[in-house]
């Protein structure tokens, strides 16, 4: 404080900065962390459906193919020899 009691304006300055002269409060770190980790879970769980839906549309589409293959051959189904026996049986889907 100056001589009479008032503020200088150099020590105005400086209490009009709460920044230096009170502690902060990171609440807002607090929350980064567990959103950062729920983005992270999303998106590795995103990447694994999509990965599934592809695999799965890749199986229907073969199996639309070969349908279709078997019906312009007049075929009623696939043969596959069954290596124990030695004898042919229809593919099951």
């Amino acid at each position: 404080m100056g001589e009479t009691g008032a503020l200088t304006r150099g020590e105005n300055a400086l209490n009009s900065l709460p920044a230096l002269t009170q502690p902060q409060h990171h609440a807002g770190k607090d929350r980064i962390v567990p959103q950062l980790i729920f983005f992270a879970v999303l998106g590795v769980v995103a990447y694994v459906g999509y990965r599934s839906f592809l695999r799965e549309a890749e199986r229907v589409t073969a199996k639309a193919r070969r349908a279709e293959a078997e019906q312009r051959a007049g075929s009623n189904g696939t043969l596959v020899k069954d290596p124990a026996t030695g004898e042919y049986h229809l593919l099951k889907d």
